[in-house]
């Protein structure tokens, strides 16, 4: 996590998604709004260049590949 910023019900939090595939990490934010004390909406953005290494990756995995 690199850093959090508040700003009334709105909470983003910036930080790398570290993975294991060839994406390797990429910069991601997630935007929560919270209501009441509890989480009514969450975004995750992130770098959309590295995720279909990613993807590729996993899906390479679940398929049962070595």
């Amino acid at each position: 996590m690199q850093t959090t910023i508040v700003d009334g019900n709105d909470v983003a939090v910036l930080y790398d998604f570290v993975t294991d595939t060839p994406a390797g990490t990429v910069p991601a934010i997630e935007w929560i709004t919270v209501d009441a004390g509890l989480i009514r909406t969450s975004r995750l953005i992130f770098h959309k260049e590295h995720w279909p290494a990613a993807v590729g990756e996993l899906t390479r995995r679940s398929n049962g590949a070595k």
